[in-house]
């Protein structure tokens, strides 16, 4: 097999070059998917609501001890979405220091791992400390979900991502309602933290499990 080629081969071997090169190139090219649409932006809170500019930091419980690093991943995620969520509103000042922090306690998520639609929720527990006394004002709990279909993205990572997102928004937008209506903000109770222990949002029920059928024993 000669180890040259000769000048009248050149141009043919330049060609299968480049043909090699292309076909390589375009199995290499990972096609972009179809996103799901971003949830929508939060109503801005009006001009003269009390609630404007109260809320600051929005933290992790301090008192959270993580699992492992994706229980700390999920948590800084949720912690991210509310916080975004609350400034867009105008709740949150996105600098300076305020009287109130929001610490966050994402309980519980349950989200698929395979699956045509991917429904994620989470179950939370949101506090509003005065950074004041350092006692808390106001605890409520929540129980958010949201479901992306099959139609929005075929990628099962970005529609697990995009429900996700959306139920966290959506515990924000329920933090606000709550506030507004215990009349937040104001001065810390003496007898205690107003409490809301019922989410805002119906429960989300189990599908029921059909009984075993009975046997009847034979004599």
């Amino acid at each position: 097999m000669p180890l040259y080629w000769s000048p009248s081969e050149l141009p043919r071997r330049a060609a299968l070059v480049a043909a090699a090169a292309l076909l390589l190139a375009a199995c290499s090219a990972t096609p972009e998917l179809p996103q799901p649409e971003p949830p929508p932006p939060m109503t801005a809170l009006p001009s003269d609501s009390p609630l404007r500019g109260t809320l600051g930091q929005v933290d992790t419980d301090p008192s959270i001890r993580f699992r492992d690093f994706e229980d700390f991943s999920r948590h800084d995620r949720f912690r991210r979405h509310v916080s975004e969520a609350l400034e867009e509103a105008g709740a949150k000042q996105a600098r300076g220091e305020t009287r109130y922090r929001l610490d966050l306690d994402l309980r519980e998520v349950n989200a698929p791992t395979i699956g045509a639609s991917m429904t994620v929720r989470l179950r939370s527990r949101l506090t509003v400390v005065d950074t004041r006394s350092q006692a808390p004002v106001f605890v409520g709990s929540y129980d958010n979900a949201y479901t992306t279909a099959w139609s929005e993205s075929p990628s099962g990572a970005a529609r697990r991502d995009s429900a996700f997102a959306h139920a966290a928004r959506d515990t924000a937008r329920d933090l606000l309602e709550d506030l507004a209506d215990v009349g937040f903000p104001g001065e810390a109770r003496p007898d205690g933290p107003v409490i809301q222990p019922a989410p805002r949002r119906a429960p989300i029920e189990p599908e029921p499990i059909e009984p075993e059928p009975e046997f009847e024993e034979l004599p």
